[in-house]
């Protein structure tokens, strides 16, 4: 998550603090180095926000003048926000699920029917690994 900078100076840190949180260099010397960081990462968040509403403003007024332009409207094919494009931050990730959950998740799942089988149905998982 964090980038290993090799040299910064004093000053530089101070530069941020000023431009970035619009704080003083005396309240910059009275932060400690966690409070900086936390500082610094939810200005970062801000920026980003302002970055992702950005280009969503843009891609919500295409959308709008694409379809008020008239051929889209009069054929029925009128465009969504995301039918223009889907941005990074949009896109589900997928998650990996792991086997150990996989088996945890079958086990309980056996343990619920507590029925006939359910020893078969263990020794079944516990060989497979």
């Amino acid at each position: 998550m964090w980038e290993v900078i090799t040299s910064i100076n004093y000053e530089e840190l101070v530069g941020i603090s000023v431009a970035r949180f619009g704080i003083s260099s005396k309240d910059f010397y009275d932060l400690t180095p966690v409070e900086f960081r936390y500082a610094l990462e939810c200005a970062n968040n801000r920026e980003e926000r302002e970055f992702h509403t950005q280009y969503e403003v843009a891609r919500y007024m295409g959308v709008h003048i694409w379809n008020s332009a008239g051929k889209s409207v009069k054929k029925g094919t009128v465009l969504g926000v995301k039918d223009i494009d889907v941005f990074s931050w949009e896109q589900e990730t997928e998650q990996v699920q792991r086997i150990e959950s996989m088996k945890m998740q079958l086990i309980n799942i056996a343990n619920s029917f507590k029925g006939k089988g359910l020893k078969k149905t263990e020794r079944k998982i516990e060989r497979k690994q």
